[in-house]
């Protein structure tokens, strides 16, 4: 009946579905065949995987073979039977017009069936050119948010939602934005800390793994670094008040429907304006840092490095350079939000006597500066470990991070944050 059916992708068939909705208020009868075409491939599907070709046998004897031989559960079996007979009315009976009432039944049964289909079906392999595993993709330099990093949840392929995927990612990385995959292990990943997660599903989708995605996230993310959007079906055109999205929610478990009503829905080009909106505040958090550390001295440079990979995603930030250190150093205080004393290896003059250049650059020029931040970081002579500073600051203008008997730098993180407190 459909010879070239058996190999239909899932992101075809949620496309006939959704043909499906779009006429069911003018066509009624074609809609619900249309769904019940969508059930042809998928038993088809299913029998040519697990029994035989099918070639062209009826549906109605493909369902009980493949139940008998244990492959098709009989709650499956059931909806099967319920949207292949309402489809038969549909495209066949000239004496039945197919309510709208039918319609949704045939709908909400035949979405059990694509879940198990899915479910029992191998995964498909990515199309050439849309592998979604590794992504880490960054836009061109001084584009507006090239210092932004979103986190754009993976999908399967035939995901109901794969174009909106390619079009917020375009959208993204056109705008400059690091773009990384969810599947990086974010609470590991130190550039992950501050970034925004980003999730397209629908309720076409499988969820299972959609959940256990935002699951992961919320690890990492606050609540105002996420956002989901959930593509809905067609609505009714001729106000039959039906409500095709809620008819399919009503089709799924309990704890995908929570997950679903989770999400945003609406227009598509809306959410990209709000994820848009949430990068230019990003954009505006992030402090400027200042690092005056020991260049001279192989520990203070290695630590250095280690804590400018860290900050680099919580902050913008500026290391001292070889030469013309004390220009460059007064110059950035009429920039910078915060100023960094590495204290490693270093003798402790060294700091000192920057921690008194940064008093005269105060007191000389409007400094930007608040609060300022003594980094403390293990010598390679634990003996070392005991000295003390001499900081001719007030205790409310800096604080210390980092510890004298191991590296820390993720401690960075407590600096940028109340840099924004104050900023606030």
């Amino acid at each position: 009946m459909y010879p070239d059916s058996q190999e239909l992708s899932p992101k075809e068939l949620k496309r006939s579905i959704r043909l499906a909705v779009d006429i069911s208020d003018r066509a009624p009868g074609p809609a619900v065949g249309e769904l019940r075409k969508v059930l042809d491939i998928i038993i088809r599907n299913a029998y040519h995987r697990r029994i035989r070709d099918p070639r062209s046998e009826p549906l109605q004897n493909l369902i009980g073979p493949l139940a008998k031989a244990g492959y098709l559960p009989m709650r499956i079996v059931d909806c099967a039977n319920l949207v292949k007979n309402i489809g038969n009315v549909g495209v066949h009976s000239a004496q039945k017009a197919i309510t709208q009432a039918e319609f949704v039944s045939a709908l909400q049964n035949l979405l059990h069936v694509l879940r198990w289909h899915e479910n029992d079906r191998p995964a498909p392999s990515p199309e050439p050119g849309n592998e979604l595993v590794e992504m880490d993709l960054s836009g061109p330099e001084g584009a507006p948010y090239a210092n932004s990093i979103v986190v754009l949840a993976a999908q399967e392929p035939g995901s109901d939602t794969e174009e909106e995927w390619h079009a917020i990612r375009k959208y993204l990385i056109n705008y400059g934005v690091k773009v990384l995959s969810d599947q990086i292990g974010l609470a590991d990943n130190s550039e992950s800390r501050n970034a925004v997660f980003v999730q397209l599903f629908s309720a076409l989708d499988r969820l299972d793994r959609a959940r256990k995605q935002f699951e992961k996230c919320e690890l990492t993310f606050k609540p105002n670094q996420i956002f989901q959007w959930r593509k809905t079906l067609p609505k009714s055109k001729l106000g039959s008040g039906i409500d095709f999205e809620s008819a399919a929610l009503n089709a799924q478990n309990d704890q995908d429907r929570r997950f679903c009503e989770g999400a945003q829905t609406g227009s598509f080009e809306e959410f990209k304006l709000q994820v848009r909106s949430r990068l230019e505040k990003t954009v505006g958090d992030r402090p400027y840092l200042y690092l005056t550390f020991d260049r001279s001295n192989e520990s203070d440079d290695r630590y250095a490095t280690k804590l400018v990979n860290v900050a680099a995603a919580l902050a913008d930030v500026k290391v001292m350079p070889s030469k013309n250190q004390k220009k460059d150093f007064f110059s950035a205080l009429k920039r910078a939000s915060g100023v960094v004393f590495l204290f490693g290896d270093t003798d402790p003059s060294f700091v000192e006597d920057w921690i008194g250049y940064y008093i005269d650059g105060k007191r000389a020029m409007k400094a930007n500066v608040k609060l300022a931040a003594l980094y403390q970081a293990p010598p390679r002579d634990k003996g070392k470990r005991e000295m003390e500073l001499k900081i001719g600051l007030r205790r409310e203008e800096w604080r210390m991070y980092g510890s004298r008997d191991e590296f820390l730098p993720e401690d960075i993180g407590q600096y940028c944050a109340e840099l924004l407190r104050d900023s606030d």
